[in-house]
């Protein structure tokens, strides 16, 4: 099984100022670092990318979203880490929800993990001339204390994992409460699911 880079992220809901939001005040307060990278889009209506130690943030007025450019276990501790610096430093701003995203692919998957995302209908589809592309289930699950909104897929034969822990908040101090202890919280809980129903095993790289 491997982890799909661009589903890792951290997304904070709330009504951000991005005018602070600039790479001298991320090097200063969020990164500690003042060699940042910035990658402006080239199409209208999408938000700068401040990266700095294989970290990202992406401010919009809607959300921020820190996202780990390589996932190794020390990358993404220091994106939970500038996403907690964040709340830490903007106390003040309004807030409503959080997440921590994960994402993984089981490429061939075998018919024991195939038989988990069952052809519900698929010859009625058929029947009626469709051709199914993908399947896809979604759960609302607690794990431990943890809210998981989990969706598996199945397309060409590849199992897709998408995991979505969220929290309502209405303060960035219950933002920097869900994020504690850190990655080991959230790993601990993706594995019991991924291991204990799939017989899967995440590898941290």
């Amino acid at each position: 099984m491997q982890p799909v880079k661009d589903s890792w992220n951290i997304t904070v809901v709330g009504s951000w100022n991005v005018a602070i939001l600039g790479p001298g005040w991320l090097a200063e307060h969020v990164f500690a670092d003042n060699e940042l990278t910035i990658e402006f889009p080239t199409n209208p209506g999408y938000s700068p990318r401040y990266s700095a130690g294989n970290v990202t943030v992406v401010a919009s007025p809607g959300r921020i979203v820190v996202i780990p450019k390589v996932l190794t276990a020390r990358t993404l501790n220091n994106a939970f880490k500038a996403a907690n610096r964040l709340l830490e430093k903007l106390p003040h701003t309004p807030v409503s929800a959080i997440g921590v995203n994960f994402g993984f692919i089981q490429e061939a998957a075998d018919d024991d993990l195939l038989s988990h995302v069952p052809e519900v209908d698929g010859p009625l589809f058929a029947d009626a001339g469709f051709e199914i592309t993908t399947r896809r289930l979604a759960w609302q699950l607690l794990v431990d204390d943890l809210r998981l909104n989990l969706t598996v897929s199945e397309g060409s034969g590849n199992i897709a994992f998408d995991f979505n822990f969220d929290q309502p908040i209405v303060n960035c101090g219950g933002g920097m409460s869900f994020l504690q202890p850190g990655l080991s919280r959230f790993r601990d809980a993706a594995t019991k699911v991924l291991a204990g129903v799939y017989g899967l095993e995440w590898e941290e790289q």
